[in-house]
């Protein structure tokens, strides 16, 4: 069974980061996050997989290939334009074939049964199989509506509190059987979740949903994306990682010195080559990119920094996150704030934050 995977979105939540790198290429602990995805559905037998591309494509074909690196197949399909969420399978329609195969948003970190998945989708003799993630608060996402044999009845797309029936929401990870295809037109931007999908409850198609187990985060924002990393290191959710050092939640890359004098503290990860100076303070969750250094008196503290950047001696970090190759200055602090990739944040600019990492 082929893969489909959605990379069309321009990571707007994520600026100034992803104005040269499109979000699913951004790292996380050190490893663009699309890997880790394509990790998840190789562990799960999908090793044909179909990048729908389009915001800075040449990113994901330059990296990925043909797949040959994974022991697998990949195919990259770049839109000409914005064609939403189902426009894109379309697109990619002659790659399919006749069987039933699976769609992914591409900014979905996820450690899904997706065997299971198909499974059920299979056991309900469904047009297509939604999985669902149950939330505290759905007045953010759109809620599905289900009867008692998991065929869907209803979408409610940002239900206002209170009034929500179900709090069970779309996932973003489907199965669906190549006749549903004929619903979508081609060349025409066309959403799953506002078109196709109520298009084919309204035609009477068999459209089912089943809520899924494991664990299930939206990268988009600056808040998830330091969750999704927290969530990694201290082991929410299943990805390939090393092994850390014996007893710890903390990893130490190759060629990484961390000077006897610094603390770390919770888990931490530091990658190749980089160096901690005396009297650093590294607060976990934190991930340290390649060929960083922090300087001596510096304090890291719930924060991401890409590789190739210098944090001075002094410098503070709290739930930042910093692009590569980039500097803050000595003594200088910076709190829930993004910094782009080569940019220097001095004690002159450090009141001008241009992007802050507010709540999802």
């Amino acid at each position: 069974m082929k893969a489909v995977i959605l990379l069309g979105g321009e990571g707007t939540r994520l600026r100034p980061l992803t104005y040269d790198l499109p979000k699913p290429m951004c790292p996380i602990v050190n490893k663009p996050f699309m890997e880790h995805l394509v990790d998840h559905l190789l562990r799960h037998g999908f090793d044909e997989i179909v990048f729908a591309l389009g915001y800075k494509s040449e990113s994901f074909q330059a990296y990925f290939g043909d797949g040959s690196r994974w022991n697998a197949r990949f195919w990259h399909v770049v839109e000409d334009f914005p064609l939403n969420t189902a426009g894109p399978v379309k697109n990619v329609e002659h790659l399919l074939g006749d069987s039933a195969f699976l769609v992914f948003n591409g900014d979905v970190l996820s450690d899904f049964d997706l065997r299971g998945l198909v499974r059920t989708h299979r056991e309900l003799g469904a047009v297509g199989t939604l999985a669902l993630w149950p939330v505290d608060d759905p007045s953010h996402y759109g809620v599905v509506e289900t009867d008692a044999e998991k065929r869907v009845k209803a979408f409610i797309e940002k239900p206002p509190p209170g009034t929500e029936t179900s709090n069970a929401i779309n996932a973003g990870v489907y199965v669906l059987e190549p006749s549903v295809l004929r619903y979508i037109p081609a060349g025409k931007s066309h959403s799953f979740e506002r078109q196709l999908f109520p298009d084919l409850v309204a035609a009477g198609e068999k459209l089912c949903a089943t809520v899924a187990t494991g664990y299930w985060l939206d990268i988009g924002s600056p808040q998830r994306y330091l969750q999704a990393h927290a969530d990694v290191l201290e082991g929410a959710v299943r990805v390939d990682l090393p092994a850390p050092l014996p007893g710890t939640r903390r990893w130490i890359g190759e060629g990484a010195a961390v000077d006897g004098g610094a603390l770390l503290e919770g888990p931490v990860w530091i990658g190749e080559g980089t160096r901690v100076e005396a009297g650093a303070k590294l607060i976990g969750p934190v991930t340290i990119g390649p060929r960083c250094l922090v300087g001596p008196l510096a304090r890291v503290e719930r924060s991401v920094v890409w590789e190739g950047t210098e944090i001075e001696g002094g410098a503070s970090l709290v739930e930042a996150i910093v692009g590569r190759d980039s500097r803050i200055a000595r003594d200088v602090a910076v709190m829930a704030t993004i910094v782009g990739s080569r940019e220097t944040r001095s004690a002159d600019s450090s009141s001008k934050a241009k992007e802050s990492v507010s709540p999802p």
